[in-house]
């Protein structure tokens, strides 16, 4: 998503937008790396963007 300022709006958009019927009260899940950058989960097997997250065991990022 990006810094504070797009994580915000991404969670507005995904709250009150796109998806207020899947998500409720349910809570976004994301990721901060070590830059303060936020990711979000975007498994479609999830009923929504920033639905629940993988175990932390096993998420990771690949640079090339």
């Amino acid at each position: 998503m990006g810094d504070d300022a797009r994580m915000e709006r991404a969670a507005h958009l995904i709250r009150k937008v796109l998806f207020p019927a899947e998500v409720g009260d349910a809570p976004l899940y994301h990721h901060t790396d070590s830059n303060g950058v936020h990711w979000i989960n975007m498994d479609y097997t999830r009923n929504y963007p920033g639905g629940e997250l993988m175990n932390e065991a096993i998420i990771g990022i690949l640079e090339l």
